[in-house]
Order: C-alpha cells, then structure tokens, then sequence
C-alpha cells in the first residue's frame, strides 16, 4: 500500500529532522521536573473513558528466507505431529481426523509462517470506561504473497488467511466486568468466559503508540533507578526535548518530547536487551478532555527472531475520539440467531454449549443448565428431570 508507506515515511521524518540551534544539555533537576510532570497522571491508555477509533493498516514478513532454518522448522513441525499421533492416536473411524489433517498441512503451515508477506487494513473501534470495554475489529482488505495450496483446500487445519477469512473478517471482544467474550461475527462463534480463564486485554488504537508513563519500566520508581539524560534542541525552529533513559533491565527508550503540548512522545525507539527494536511517531495531536492524543500512529519494529507474531509494520490513521463514557450495554456482546455460543462457566467442569435463539430464552436455560451442574452431588436429578421442570415451568405448572 503505497499510501501508507508514505505516510509512514513523512511522520518518521519529522522527528528524524537535524537539530538546527538552541541544543543545551539539561540539568539533573530539568530532567526530574518533566519525568515528573510525565509521571504525575500515570497512564495505559490514550483516553480515561471515552471512543477512540481509527483505521488500521499493517504489514509483516517474511520472517526469515533463510533456506536451512525453514527446513529445520518444518522437521520439526513434522516430527511433533507425528509423535503427537504416536503417542495419543485417534481411531481411523475418526471423520476429518485432526491429527492426520494437521500432518498434511505441516509443511505448508511452517513455510507460510515464515516466508509469508502481507498487507492488511481494518478498522478498530473502542469503547471504554476505564475497566469494562468493547473492541470491534472489521477487515476491509488484505493481501498475501503464498497462496492457499490447493491440495490443502478444506484442511481445517491450514493457517492460510484465506482457509479462516470467514471467522476474521468480524471479531468483536467485550468485557462487562463478569463476563469476557470473544465473537467472530463473520463466523456466528462466540465464546463467554465467566470463569477468567481466558486472557483478557483491549489494545488496538485505545494503547498503538502510547508511552505508559507512571508504569511499569516507566513508573516513578524505577525511572529513579534508571540513567536518564536529556537535552533541548530545536527541529525546525520547534523546541524539543530529547531524552535517553538507560532502563536497569538493560533496554534503552530514545524519546522526542514536545514541551509545547505536555511533553507528548512525538516518536521513541524502544530497544530491547535481547536487540529487538520498536520505533513509534506520533503526530497530529489534539487536546482532549486535558490529554494530548495523535490522530496519526507508525510502529516499526525489527527482530530477529522467528517466533514473533506482531507486524513489522503499523500505521494507524484517523484516529478519532469522543469523550463521552458509552453506556452499559456497550459492553454488552449482542449475538445473532443462530450464533452458537460456548460459555466457561466457574459452575461447570466443563463448557456449555448452545445456540443463539430468539424464539427461545437462551439465557434461561443456560441458567437452569448451569444450577443443575453446581447442584449436581447434592441431589438427585438428570437432565430429564431438569427438561421436564423447564417445561413445566413454561405451562405455569411445577414439578416436585
């Protein structure tokens, strides 16, 4: 994507521009007043409370063409496959028996892994309150350079984009404070976790690009236990704060800080102990409800290592933000008929599954299902007894 790419390189030149005049190295007591004005509202987040959205526009790979190295991966990938079936074989009755399908597509999953090139675009929308959240992720585009084997078409178990367009094009995530839900619209499959069992996090453009000042590395304490040093200069006749912190983990943070706008990242380069570099510009701020906000967001990252999952390459655009806190049902996942649904239940031993109706009252019977399992051991009943009491309870009637 031409457009991006040139984006990309006109933010990254704006804090890439040669000092002109003015550079002075700052004091001890300078350097401490702006960490501390950077760390008196401590942060991971863009916005407190509000909807922040923006369109999303990624590319990766590949992560290595290194002939040797794929080779090894894909021995590998097919020497576990096959131990896995050695040492917990499924019947050949078995219909679309996953271990065999996954066998067949292992060369395939290893090269497209590695070798892989793509470009994709989306748009992400967050709500937020500051603890509950809905984030909504709609592909308008993507492209990459391996094809699907066609000998591999049907494999459930191949991991071409295209083999799971279906359950990607739509996901929504949503945490209501009880429940966390992970919805692939597009796919009508949705998984509710009322057990904490799943992992749960909301990025997308509500964290891309942003400094958590007050936290973690960048917290207080350990900022005083850092080596940190800054200098003014001027880029372009525009004051700027340039600030390297030596963190005591071994990695390095080289921030651009602009003091006319609260000392706003306007881009830092982030590098690992282990060598891994990540390099953020941000620009076009606004001032929002007290905070300044990029309404443009580039990442760039380098690594060596193969087993990274995230893009190289990150641009966020039209970034936008309203400030307003949404309401309750925001976070609420609305599914559609038909959706099937598998809810993890801290009740149950295992997950319930059913699907969405609204001729029926899911949400009814899910809770009858889920009082029969915690009662389960205390009295005795079957799922019988439990669907005649439901029926009966229907009629106005009860059963004893």
């Amino acid at each position: 994507m031409k457009t991006a790419s040139i984006l990309f390189l006109v933010a990254t030149s704006l804090c890439l521009a040669p000092a002109a005049f003015g550079q002075h190295a700052l004091d001890e007591a300078e350097v401490q007043d702006i960490i501390k004005q950077l760390t008196s509202e401590p942060r991971t987040t863009w916005i407190s409370a509000g909807t922040i959205q923006g369109t999303h526009y990624e590319q990766g790979g590949p992560k290595t063409t290194d002939s040797a190295v794929i080779q090894a991966e894909i021995d590998k990938a097919i020497r576990d496959c096959q131990e896995s079936i050695k040492a917990n074989p499924l019947p050949d009755t078995v219909d679309e028996n996953p271990q065999k399908l996954e066998l067949e597509a292992a060369e395939y999953n290893v090269r497209y892994a590695l070798e892989n090139r793509y470009t994709m675009t989306s748009t992400e929308i967050v709500k937020y309150d500051g603890e509950r959240f809905s984030w909504e992720v709609t592909v308008t585009d993507r492209s990459d350079s391996m094809a699907l084997d066609p000998k591999l078409d049907g494999n459930y178990m191949v991991r071409h984009y295209a083999q799971h367009a279906t359950w990607n094009r739509h996901r929504l995530f949503t945490w209501n404070g009880q429940e966390y839900t992970t919805y692939s619209v597009s796919g009508g499959y949705a998984t509710v976790d009322a057990a904490g069992k799943l992992p749960r996090a909301v990025n997308g453009p509500l964290t891309a690009g942003l400094i958590p000042w007050g936290n973690a590395k960048f917290s207080t304490a350990n900022l005083s236990a850092a080596d940190v040093s800054a200098e003014a200069i001027s880029l372009e006749a525009t004051p700027c704060i340039q600030m390297t912190i030596s963190h005591t983990d071994g990695s390095v943070s080289e921030l651009a800080l602009d003091p006319s706008k609260g000392y706003a990242v306007t881009s830092a380069t982030l590098t690992s102990s282990d060598g891994s570099v990540v390099t953020y510009t941000c620009s076009g701020y606004q001032s929002i409800t007290g905070r300044w906000i990029p309404t443009t967001v580039a990442i760039e990252r380098k690594t060596d290592s193969i087993n990274s999952s995230v893009p190289t390459l990150e641009l966020w655009t039209n970034i936008k933000v309203v400030s307003s806190t949404p309401s309750a049902s925001s976070f609420e996942a609305s599914l559609a008929m038909d959706a099937t649904t598998e809810y993890v239940s801290p009740a149950t031993a295992s997950s319930v599954l059913y699907v969405n109706s609204y001729e029926a009252d899911t949400n009814k019977l899910l809770t009858e299902r889920l009082a029969y399992e915690a009662a389960r051991g205390t009295r005795a009943q079957n799922y019988a007894t439990v669907a005649l009491q439901h029926v009966a309870s229907e009629l106005g009637k009860s059963v004893s």
